[in-house]
């Protein structure tokens, strides 16, 4: 829940099923945990911002590569509310 530590972020990534990968198991690259850690504050920081304007936030999918990491699409659903929709009509 935001607000979000970047300790709890953190955190919250060492809990994940996957994190094995994401530290490079596998023969793979290590993941830049730090950079996801700050897009969960971030995004924890967005969200409190715009409390009541909308329903769902999507992010997915979010690559996190060796020095970043990018959220490829992101979908917002606002809520519209009946005066909103009144003056759209006008």
């Amino acid at each position: 829940m935001a607000p979000l530590s970047h300790a709890e972020a953190l955190a919250m990534i060492r809990r994940i099923k996957a994190v094995a990968i994401l530290e490079g198991a596998r023969g793979r690259e290590r993941a830049d945990i730090e950079a996801l850690a700050d897009l969960l504050v971030a995004l924890g920081k967005f969200a409190i911002a715009n409390r009541g304007r909308f329903r769902a936030l999507d992010l997915n999918p979010i690559m996190v590569g060796s020095s970043g990491v990018v959220a490829v699409d992101i979908a917002i659903e606002p809520i519209v509310r009946d005066d909103m929709v009144a003056r759209a009509a006008e």
